[in-house]
């Protein structure tokens, strides 16, 4: 069974700003409610970039092994498995009317095994942790200019 997700971000960063942000999974953790922990295990940060991320669902951690599929301006896309998940993410990166830059958020979750008995339940928990992490992300990239480790605007 599987369940998707989507949300609109609409940020005063550049569509540069928001692709550093998204590109690097190591990242995910400072906005994203449900990832615990992220690091990068292989790779040089483009395409084929595999990440060790772990996923907190179903009251457990879920270490996932995502790579960076698509990374080319407007859209990053990040997909992996686990024994029980797999996640699929992608974020459609244009500019906002005037000034800014929106981001569009897709994310499929296909569960496996124990997780399907508690699907109903995930789904709730999913919809509020991407709630949160909507507005988290919108925070950390309006604040991207004065953060360290991703580029300002030219």
């Amino acid at each position: 069974m599987s369940y998707g997700i989507a949300r609109d971000v609409t940020t005063s960063a550049s569509p540069d700003q928001v692709f550093a942000v998204l590109t690097d999974a190591t990242r995910e953790a400072d906005w994203n409610d449900l990832v615990t922990r992220a690091h990068k295990s292989f790779g040089n940060g483009g395409e084929g970039t595999v990440f060790r991320v772990r996923h907190r669902l179903g009251g457990r951690d879920h270490p996932v092994e995502m790579t960076l599929q698509q990374a080319h301006l407007p859209w990053v896309s990040l997909a992996g498995m686990s024994d029980a998940l797999d996640v699929t993410e992608t974020f459609t990166i244009r500019p906002a009317p005037g000034r800014g830059t929106v981001v569009s958020i897709s994310v499929v979750y296909a569960y496996r095994g124990w997780l399907n008995s508690v699907q109903r339940l995930l789904e709730r928990r999913l919809e509020c942790a991407w709630d949160g992490s909507a507005a988290r992300l919108r925070k950390l990239l309006d604040d991207s200019g004065t953060a360290p480790g991703i580029p300002s605007p030219m």
